[in-house]
């Protein structure tokens, strides 16, 4: 029976390591079949030279797999792509794939953030050490000459952590998502939060329901250990123009308290649902915050948090927007989400945003 052979080219971009398969009719559609493993000719290329028979049933139908259905190939914008075609026997196809899935999420591993670690890191104001997380963007490395905007983070176990018990921002999936759109200007540093301590540690002032707070200790800890520490060891934009600080329910209150203790060092605040129960007058504790700087609030509230959340953050929005009656100094952007409920998940959908508005729009 006579034998021909068919050569598959394939050409991506999309470079992470993993193995590339052909699946089709002609394998039952196994996406993982070690005949038809591609191998790997050099970076961006792919070839497979198939030997088929007279019998061969064309047209012939196949996709591109990583392995795995969680691992096909799909369009540059991440959408499903459609089955390809050889409609009848040919020498060789070439074909193009922009990504492919990562256990069914959109993954391009060229675009992930590079993580640095720093355990038992230490706060002398707390009298304490505490991990921090420095997520540096793809190419921070490759590039000696630029510099970068920060993002200081509250809870920063509940921010890429899987395990994390309450869930997790998928923070790490979020900033790759930036990255592949070209927004590439920011470090985010992530401050793990105190186990039993951390409502304590948040809580910016005493006297409050839950008592003793030792929040103002905190936020030195952050302005005064954290940021020089980041500032010297990675290129950063040290201007409080460039400096965020960020936070959900009880590190939105922190956050919050850190506009108003150190509004010499963060110019951009990200409060999502703070925690402003907490506090026993809370409308004579709003007003308190004042900044004689131009800066830029971003303010997240969810309807199905509490009866008080969204008059509250409204509020807040007011007095921020009342300050400096002429010059306008504070910008504000409250986001309601009517259906919003008080969780991870739903302040990891809302990060993306908040980044975009507050480091990228002008």
């Amino acid at each position: 029976m006579k034998v021909k052979t068919l050569t598959i080219n394939l050409l991506t971009k999309d470079e992470d390591g993993r193995d590339i398969y052909v699946t089709g009719t002609f394998n039952d559609w196994n996406p993982q079949d070690e005949r038809f493993k591609m191998k790997h000719i050099k970076e961006g290329r792919y070839k497979l030279k198939v030997k088929i028979t007279d019998d061969f049933s064309f047209p012939v139908s196949y996709k591109y797999t990583k392995g795995g259905w969680g691992n096909e190939e799909v369009t540059a914008k991440g959408n499903k792509s459609k089955n390809r075609t050889i409609p009848s026997v040919r020498r060789s196809v070439t074909d193009r794939v922009p990504r492919f899935l990562f256990a069914n999420k959109l993954a391009d591993f060229r675009y992930r953030p590079i993580i640095e670690k720093f355990d038992k890191f230490p706060l002398p104001y707390l009298g304490v050490v505490r991990t921090v997380r420095v997520m540096l963007p793809y190419n921070y490395y490759k590039d000696a000459q630029k510099h970068y905007k920060v993002l200081y983070l509250q809870d920063g176990q509940n921010l890429w952590d899987s395990t994390a018990p309450f869930g997790n921002w998928d923070l790490e999936q979020k900033m790759t998502q930036l990255s592949i759109a070209g927004k590439t200007d920011v470090i985010i540093v992530a401050i793990d939060h105190g186990g039993v301590d951390r409502i304590r540690e948040y809580t910016p002032i005493s006297g409050t329901r839950v008592g003793r707070g030792d929040g103002q200790k905190y936020l030195s800890d952050v302005a005064k250990s954290i940021k020089p520490f980041i500032d010297n060891r990675y290129r950063t934009l040290r201007g409080r123009e460039y400096t965020g600080l960020g936070g959900s329910s009880m590190g939105g209150l922190i956050t919050l308290y850190g506009g108003i203790l150190f509004p010499d060092v963060f110019g951009k605040l990200m409060i999502f649902s703070p925690s402003l129960w907490l506090i026993r007058d809370a409308q004579i504790e709003i007003p308190r915050f004042y900044t004689p700087f131009p800066t830029k609030v971003y303010i997240y509230a969810g309807g199905k948090e509490s009866v008080t959340m969204i008059p509250n953050m409204k509020e807040l929005k007011n007095v921020l927007e009342e300050q400096h009656f002429l010059d306008k100094l504070v910008e504000v952007k409250l986001t309601i989400d009517p259906k919003g409920r008080h969780n991870e998940e739903k302040w990891g959908k809302e990060i993306t945003a908040a980044i975009i508005w507050l480091f990228y729009n002008k």
